[in-house]
Protein backbone atom coordinates (compact mmCIF):
# COMPACT_ATOMS: atom_id res chain seq x y z
CA UNK A 1 0.00 0.00 0.00
CA UNK A 2 0.92 4.01 -0.90
CA UNK A 3 -0.31 6.09 1.16
CA UNK A 4 0.01 9.80 0.70
CA UNK A 5 0.03 12.15 3.96
CA UNK A 6 -1.05 15.39 2.78
CA UNK A 7 -1.51 19.30 4.53
CA UNK A 8 -4.37 21.65 3.36
CA UNK A 9 -3.42 24.42 1.34
CA UNK A 10 -3.00 27.85 2.85
CA UNK A 11 -5.19 30.02 4.29
CA UNK A 12 -5.86 33.31 5.11
CA UNK A 13 -4.87 32.58 9.17
CA UNK A 14 -2.15 30.63 7.70
CA UNK A 15 -1.20 33.93 6.19
CA UNK A 16 -1.67 35.88 9.18
CA UNK A 17 0.00 33.78 11.50
CA UNK A 18 -2.87 32.78 13.67
CA UNK A 19 -3.33 29.00 15.72
CA UNK A 20 -5.72 27.19 13.56
CA UNK A 21 -7.18 23.98 15.20
CA UNK A 22 -11.01 23.59 14.90
CA UNK A 23 -11.79 26.92 13.25
CA UNK A 24 -13.25 26.38 10.04
CA UNK A 25 -11.47 28.85 8.03
CA UNK A 26 -11.27 28.41 4.16
CA UNK A 27 -8.45 27.96 1.59
CA UNK A 28 -7.38 31.92 0.49
CA UNK A 29 -7.13 31.87 -3.41
CA UNK A 30 -3.15 31.02 -3.01
CA UNK A 31 -4.50 27.82 -0.96
CA UNK A 32 -6.64 27.23 -4.00
CA UNK A 33 -3.94 27.81 -6.60
CA UNK A 34 -1.81 25.28 -4.16
CA UNK A 35 -4.52 22.16 -4.29
CA UNK A 36 -4.73 22.18 -7.83
CA UNK A 37 -0.26 21.94 -8.75
CA UNK A 38 -1.30 19.10 -5.50
CA UNK A 39 -3.95 17.33 -7.47
CA UNK A 40 -2.53 17.86 -10.74
CA UNK A 41 0.78 16.39 -9.42
CA UNK A 42 -1.70 12.61 -8.45
CA UNK A 43 -3.30 12.72 -12.11
CA UNK A 44 -1.42 9.59 -12.94
CA UNK A 45 -2.02 7.84 -9.37
CA UNK A 46 -4.16 5.16 -9.25
CA UNK A 47 -5.85 6.13 -6.17
CA UNK A 48 -8.18 3.94 -4.69
CA UNK A 49 -9.58 6.16 -1.71
CA UNK A 50 -9.48 9.90 -0.40
CA UNK A 51 -10.19 10.15 3.23
CA UNK A 52 -10.18 13.77 4.87
CA UNK A 53 -10.60 15.95 7.43
CA UNK A 54 -14.10 17.53 7.25
CA UNK A 55 -13.03 20.90 7.98
CA UNK A 56 -13.19 23.12 4.85
CA UNK A 57 -9.55 23.80 4.22
CA UNK A 58 -8.75 20.36 4.36
CA UNK A 59 -11.59 19.37 2.20
CA UNK A 60 -11.08 21.77 -0.13
CA UNK A 61 -7.81 20.23 -0.91
CA UNK A 62 -8.87 17.19 -0.71
CA UNK A 63 -12.44 17.63 -3.35
CA UNK A 64 -9.42 18.97 -5.93
CA UNK A 65 -7.74 15.83 -5.85
CA UNK A 66 -10.68 13.83 -6.04
CA UNK A 67 -12.05 15.82 -9.09
CA UNK A 68 -9.71 14.40 -11.11
CA UNK A 69 -10.10 11.12 -9.89
CA UNK A 70 -13.98 10.80 -9.85
CA UNK A 71 -13.74 10.01 -6.23
CA UNK A 72 -15.99 10.33 -3.55
CA UNK A 73 -14.27 11.50 -0.52
CA UNK A 74 -14.05 10.19 3.21
CA UNK A 75 -15.09 12.79 5.88
CA UNK A 76 -13.16 12.08 9.30
CA UNK A 77 -13.58 13.88 12.30
CA UNK A 78 -10.31 11.96 13.90
CA UNK A 79 -8.43 14.00 11.04
CA UNK A 80 -9.14 17.50 12.27
CA UNK A 81 -6.43 19.20 13.46
CA UNK A 82 -5.55 19.30 16.99
CA UNK A 83 -8.01 21.83 18.78
CA UNK A 84 -6.48 24.88 20.00
CA UNK A 85 -9.18 25.83 22.50
CA UNK A 86 -8.20 29.71 23.94
CA UNK A 87 -5.44 29.75 21.73
CA UNK A 88 -7.54 29.45 18.50
CA UNK A 89 -7.32 32.60 16.30
CA UNK A 90 -4.73 33.85 18.31
CA UNK A 91 -1.55 35.60 16.36
CA UNK A 92 1.59 33.56 17.00
CA UNK A 93 3.49 36.85 17.62
CA UNK A 94 1.15 38.01 20.90
CA UNK A 95 1.45 34.34 22.17
CA UNK A 96 4.56 35.45 24.36
CA UNK A 97 2.97 37.93 25.55
CA UNK A 98 -0.52 37.02 26.16
CA UNK A 99 -0.02 33.15 26.99
CA UNK A 100 3.72 33.09 28.56
CA UNK A 101 3.34 30.17 30.91
CA UNK A 102 1.31 28.33 28.32
CA UNK A 103 3.94 28.80 25.57
CA UNK A 104 6.58 27.75 28.20
CA UNK A 105 4.91 24.67 29.07
CA UNK A 106 4.30 23.97 25.14
CA UNK A 107 7.98 23.89 24.51
CA UNK A 108 8.88 21.92 27.53
CA UNK A 109 6.06 19.34 27.54
CA UNK A 110 4.23 19.39 24.32
CA UNK A 111 2.65 16.13 24.20
CA UNK A 112 0.76 16.08 27.50
CA UNK A 113 -0.17 20.36 27.32
CA UNK A 114 -3.96 20.67 27.65
CA UNK A 115 -5.02 23.29 25.90
CA UNK A 116 -7.23 25.31 28.01
CA UNK A 117 -10.67 24.07 26.10
CA UNK A 118 -8.74 22.17 23.78
CA UNK A 119 -6.82 18.90 23.25
CA UNK A 120 -2.95 18.06 24.05
CA UNK A 121 -0.94 16.28 21.31
CA UNK A 122 -0.99 13.07 22.81
CA UNK A 123 -5.17 12.83 22.33
CA UNK A 124 -4.46 13.70 19.04
CA UNK A 125 -2.39 11.02 17.98
CA UNK A 126 -4.84 8.42 20.02
CA UNK A 127 -7.50 9.62 17.67
CA UNK A 128 -6.05 10.02 14.58
CA UNK A 129 -3.74 6.56 14.48
CA UNK A 130 -7.00 5.30 15.26
CA UNK A 131 -8.38 6.02 12.38
CA UNK A 132 -5.33 5.39 10.61
CA UNK A 133 -5.43 1.87 11.58
CA UNK A 134 -8.99 1.51 10.42
CA UNK A 135 -7.81 2.80 7.07
CA UNK A 136 -4.36 0.24 6.96
CA UNK A 137 -6.88 -2.37 7.66
CA UNK A 138 -9.54 -1.56 5.06
CA UNK A 139 -7.30 -1.66 2.23
CA UNK A 140 -4.77 -3.92 0.49
CA UNK A 141 -1.58 -3.75 -0.06
CA UNK A 142 -1.85 -2.91 -3.78
CA UNK A 143 -3.94 0.54 -3.46
CA UNK A 144 -3.14 4.02 -3.44
CA UNK A 145 -4.49 5.68 -0.21
CA UNK A 146 -4.98 9.83 0.02
CA UNK A 147 -4.89 11.43 3.60
CA UNK A 148 -5.65 15.24 3.57
CA UNK A 149 -5.35 16.57 7.03
CA UNK A 150 -3.57 19.16 9.36
CA UNK A 151 0.10 20.53 10.35
CA UNK A 152 0.23 18.72 13.76
CA UNK A 153 -2.16 15.94 13.18
CA UNK A 154 -0.08 14.84 10.40
CA UNK A 155 2.96 15.05 12.19
CA UNK A 156 1.83 12.77 14.69
CA UNK A 157 0.84 10.20 12.47
CA UNK A 158 3.66 10.01 10.78
CA UNK A 159 5.47 9.48 14.58
CA UNK A 160 3.73 7.04 15.06
CA UNK A 161 4.39 5.02 11.83
CA UNK A 162 8.09 5.75 11.85
CA UNK A 163 8.19 4.80 15.78
CA UNK A 164 9.32 8.13 16.89
CA UNK A 165 8.77 9.52 19.92
CA UNK A 166 6.11 12.12 19.72
CA UNK A 167 7.93 14.22 21.89
CA UNK A 168 10.60 14.73 18.87
CA UNK A 169 7.73 15.66 16.49
CA UNK A 170 9.70 19.42 16.03
CA UNK A 171 12.40 17.03 13.63
CA UNK A 172 9.62 16.97 10.89
CA UNK A 173 8.47 19.55 8.72
CA UNK A 174 4.86 19.48 6.83
CA UNK A 175 4.28 22.43 4.88
CA UNK A 176 1.39 23.57 3.30
CA UNK A 177 0.04 21.55 0.17
CA UNK A 178 3.36 19.06 0.95
CA UNK A 179 3.19 15.38 0.11
CA UNK A 180 4.77 12.97 2.49
CA UNK A 181 4.79 9.26 1.09
CA UNK A 182 4.66 6.17 3.17
CA UNK A 183 4.98 2.27 1.80
CA UNK A 184 3.37 -0.27 3.92
CA UNK A 185 6.20 -3.57 3.22
CA UNK A 186 5.58 -6.77 4.53
CA UNK A 187 7.75 -6.05 7.96
CA UNK A 188 7.13 -2.05 8.66
CA UNK A 189 6.12 1.47 6.98
CA UNK A 190 8.61 3.32 5.16
CA UNK A 191 8.75 6.73 4.30
CA UNK A 192 9.52 7.57 0.53
CA UNK A 193 9.05 10.75 0.73
CA UNK A 194 8.86 13.38 3.70
CA UNK A 195 7.43 17.49 2.60
CA UNK A 196 7.36 17.33 -0.64
CA UNK A 197 6.29 20.85 -2.19
CA UNK A 198 8.30 20.34 -5.90
CA UNK A 199 4.95 20.63 -7.28
CA UNK A 200 4.14 24.08 -6.07
CA UNK A 201 7.28 25.89 -8.21
CA UNK A 202 6.09 23.58 -11.39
Amino acid sequence: MRMYLIRHGETLWNQEGRCQGFSDIELNKKGVEQAGKLANSLKDEKISAIYSSPLKRAKQTAQAIANLHEKDIIFEDRLKEINQGILEGTIYKDLKNNYKELLEQWFLDPCNLQIPEGESLIVVQERAWRCIEEIIARHNKEEVIVIVSHNLTLLTIICRLLNLELKHFRRLRKDMAAKTIIEFTKHHPVLVGLNDTSHLYL
